[in-house]
């Protein structure tokens, strides 16, 4: 294997793992946060003072 050749792969190496670097950082802020501020992953709270006959259905 020459010399060049090998100085070759590894740049062509590190190019690729470069744009698959930049790739997968625009897949992550892509992904936006409104999904977790959303009511259905929100803690659940329990006021014992509160009465009623609960059926198990979410009000």
């Amino acid at each position: 294997m020459k010399k060049s050749s090998a100085i070759s792969a590894v740049l062509k190496l590190k190019l690729l793992l470069g744009l698959s670097i930049l790739l997968m950082t625009g897949v992550v802020s892509a992904q936006k946060t409104e999904h977790y501020n959303s009511p259905l992953y929100a803690p659940k709270t329990y006021d014992p003072n509160q009465t009623g006959v609960s059926s198990g259905m979410p009000p």
